[in-house]
């Protein structure tokens, strides 16, 4: 398999989107995983703030059923246990445990990571978001951020989410690192393999049906590549990389 490709793949939603962020965090699995597709969570990417009440943290908050459940995992069942206490002193434990913060690996450089989450699903977009900013800061290059549109918790309950989970698991497009669009023109970087051949394609509006190649395909000389392009007087549009075949 060439890196990025999906022959040994994970995905799980909520809890078992867990499962597959531990996989690659604490356990160093990487190196046997192609694809890693989280989907309605980690829920557990940053316990620290989802088991405490500091208000500028929120959008972590948990609910007292799920602090008591996470306290159960840690070994108090009396229903008073440290979560449900927002017990400060348990903050280092929570950390250790927590995809973002107690992992040992966060740079997988042939492993694709494909975080899907629900846009009703909003505690998600916080806890998943902070192990997806800590693999970006970290330079794993084979990252993708998604949002499946109408789609709760149960990420796989949609035809939305299904159909995104469904593209994450076959993609044939790279992640894009960096986009930015201004009067004169796009630039856009994406995450690639040397030596592997790119095109960069456009279309109007996002409900047609068909890309117009723009230019010629880039061939990549490292682990991202860059590309600018002249838009001066046109339309705004949507942009995609594809890879093409060997």
């Amino acid at each position: 398999m060439n890196p990025g490709e999906a022959g040994f793949a994970l995905t799980g939603n909520s809890g078992g989107s867990s499962q597959s962020g531990y996989a690659l965090s604490h356990y160093g699995l990487d190196e046997i995983i192609d694809v890693a597709v989280p989907t309605g969570g980690p829920p557990l990417g940053a316990l620290a703030k989802s088991c405490m009440n500091n208000s500028a943290e929120q959008a972590y908050w948990f609910a007292l059923d799920t602090r008591d459940s996470i306290d159960r995992g840690f070994g108090f069942f009396d229903g008073n246990g440290p979560a449900v206490r927002h017990d400060p002193s348990f903050i280092p434990r929570r950390q250790q445990a927590s995809h973002s913060t107690g992992g040992t690996d966060y740079y997988h450089p042939r492993t694709r990571i494909h975080f899907v989450e629900g846009e009703l699903d909003l505690a998600m977009h916080a806890t998943a978001g902070d192990y997806y900013q800590r693999l970006l800061a970290e330079g794993t290059p084979w990252l993708r951020w998604e949002i499946a549109p109408g789609t709760p918790h149960a990420t796989f309950g949609t035809p939305a989410g299904r159909a995104a989970i469904k593209a994450a698991l076959l993609q044939t497009w790279p992640a894009v690192r960096t986009f930015s669009q201004s009067s004169e023109g796009v630039q856009i970087e994406w995450s690639s393999l040397a030596g592997r051949r790119y095109q960069v394609e456009t279309k109007a509006e996002l409900t047609d049906s068909s890309w117009t190649e723009v230019g010629a395909p880039v061939t990549a000389t490292g682990v991202a590549t860059s590309l600018a392009l002249e838009t001066k007087g046109a339309s705004r549009g949507f942009y995609r990389v594809v890879l093409l075949s060997p």
